[in-house]
């Protein structure tokens, strides 16, 4: 309730966010377009806003957002459409990854090294086109700790530029 009397020109970056957000849900939209949205914010409010789109359309709410940020697309886009000037390309993350490439990063801590994987700093590392290898690679692997990295969208970007 501090922010109640708060002139809008005095808030910050983040608080203006929340409330441009606020004033476009006051009439229950059924598609919502923000542009750059985590733009100009600290971590914890990104998150929070994101993870509150992503609430939105899980609830029915058709969202389209604009973001330079390829993590955050990976992260709360079911569907991503890649622009230069036109659409390069449209399709869900691993359709896009699987047709153009970018590979998840499966790293894994264990007593000793699993075949086919590389070492990197005492983790072993080894790369899937798809979430389904992920089990074919930890198949009988005694793993103590695993974790799957999202896929670098730039790679997609960059092989779509021509760069």
């Amino acid at each position: 309730m501090e922010y109640v009397k708060r002139l809008y020109g005095k808030l910050s970056a983040g608080q203006k966010k929340r409330v441009l957000l606020a004033a476009a849900l006051l009439g229950r939209p059924e598609l919502l377009i923000l542009d750059e949205l985590e733009a100009n914010l600290d971590v914890a409010s990104r998150l929070e806003i994101m993870d509150l789109v992503k609430r939105l359309a899980a609830g029915g709410v058709t969202v389209l957002f604009s973001t330079h940020v390829a993590d955050i697309a990976v992260r709360y886009a079911d569907r991503i459409a890649m622009l230069n000037r036109k659409i390069l390309a449209v399709g869900s993350v691993e359709e896009l990854v699987a047709k153009f490439g970018g590979r998840w990063k499966v790293v894994v801590r264990t007593k000793r090294q699993p075949a086919g994987q590389e070492r990197d700093g005492g983790l072993y590392v080894t790369y899937v086109n798809s979430p389904a290898e992920v089990a074919e690679v930890l198949r009988g692997v005694e793993a103590l700790d695993i974790s799957v990295r999202l896929p670098d969208l730039g790679v997609v970007f960059r092989k779509l530029w021509g760069s």
